[in-house]
């Protein structure tokens, strides 16, 4: 689920960046309109495992699911923050190196060669 958050987010920051606007720019407002549907979509799971996660009934007397809750909210939980707050710092360090790579790539090109004109057949 985090995953495709994570994909939204990047496209939406893609396209901003294509609209022509910088890419801090992007990246804030990108984050500014992802932020509510994570936080909505990773809190109502939270909140709807919560009293599982907190009971230690289980089915049929014998198998608990306390330990799952627990695991899939922690994940939840570490997925979010990375993707509203890690992942914005990642894009901006590749585009970073990118463009740093592109300039180097740029420089290291061999100068061009004159060609020397051929000479004129009689």
């Amino acid at each position: 689920m985090e995953d495709v958050a994570s994909a939204l987010a990047l496209d939406r920051v893609n396209q901003y960046r294509a609209e022509g606007r910088s890419r801090e720019e992007s990246i804030v407002l990108a984050g500014r309109d992802r932020l509510r549907p994570i936080l909505m979509t990773a809190l109502t799971t939270i909140l709807g495992l919560l009293p599982l996660a907190l009971g230690k009934s289980g089915v049929g007397g014998w198998a608990y699911y306390y330990p799952l809750a627990r695991t899939v909210m922690g994940g939840l939980l570490s997925s979010t923050l990375l993707t509203l707050i890690v992942l914005p710092y990642i894009n901006y360090g590749l585009e970073n190196v990118a463009t740093w790579a592109g300039r180097v790539w740029a420089q290291s090109a061999p100068a061009p060669r004159s060609v020397a004109a051929a000479p004129p057949v009689a």
